[in-house]
């Protein structure tokens, strides 16, 4: 485990559990506290990148949410009926 975060330029962490809290805190160089990492809100992430190869101070950041699903999809009979309509070609005719 220690290889690979010897690799990481850029470490972006979200809400975690208390186990990896406790890791990524001391990764984040003690800055972020456990219980700071254990309580993130949605969309909401810790950042430390690494500015000319030295680590930066960590900080948050605020990500946008996903979009919102769109309220009228297609029943799955209207899609097939109208790629049918649109891509279906008449099947060659076998040779007698």
């Amino acid at each position: 485990m220690d290889e690979m975060f010897g690799n990481i330029s850029t470490l972006i962490t979200f809400q975690v559990s208390q186990k990896d809290a406790e890791r990524l805190s001391a990764e984040l160089s003690g800055e972020a506290s456990p219980a700071h990492l254990m309580s993130l809100p949605k969309y909401h992430a810790i950042v430390q990148t690494a500015i000319d190869g030295v680590p930066s101070r960590p900080f948050v950041m605020k990500t946008l949410p996903p979009p919102e699903r769109r309220k009228h999809h297609a029943d799955p009979e209207t899609i097939q009926r109208v790629l049918s309509r649109r891509f279906r070609r008449p099947a060659p005719l076998a040779a007698a």
